[in-house]
């Protein structure tokens, strides 16, 4: 019986170390974002670009008719573009929570975030970091 358990724990282990890390998943997310603006900024121009990526954004929001957006702009991302800027806008008491920087593509955007932890808030926020903040 303890050499089966053992076996188990070993595999479950096992298996947690094949998949790609977080940081990983992070960054290939941040470049999936960068292709697709790029393809999306040589068909349709700087003003659409942006006005999709403001969409984007919009979409994760709580209360999307809040957005104030500002210092808007194309960023760079490992050969890519990313729809930069800062947004600020009202959480569900209605209430504004300060501006946040973000970076989006026409179907995705990533709103800075903080956590406990350097790391975890490193590796969340890559694409802003590296495509935007630098």
């Amino acid at each position: 019986m303890i050499k089966f358990l053992f076996l188990t724990f070993t595999l479950v282990l096992s298996a947690c170390a094949i998949g790609p890390s977080l940081s990983e998943q992070h960054i290939s997310a941040a470049r999936t974002m960068a292709i697709e603006t790029s393809v999306y900024y040589q068909k349709h121009g700087k003003t659409a670009t942006i006005n999709a990526g403001k969409d984007a954004v919009k979409r994760t929001l709580k209360d999307p008719s809040s957005a104030e957006f500002t210092n808007l702009r194309i960023g760079a991302f490992e050969g890519g573009k990313l729809v930069c800027g800062n947004v600020n806008a009202k959480n569900s008491y209605g209430g504004y929570v300060g501006v946040k920087p973000f970076a989006a593509s026409p179907s995705a955007a990533v709103i800075y975030t903080d956590y406990d932890y350097a790391f975890i808030t490193e590796f969340a926020n890559v694409s802003i970091i590296q495509g935007c903040l630098k």
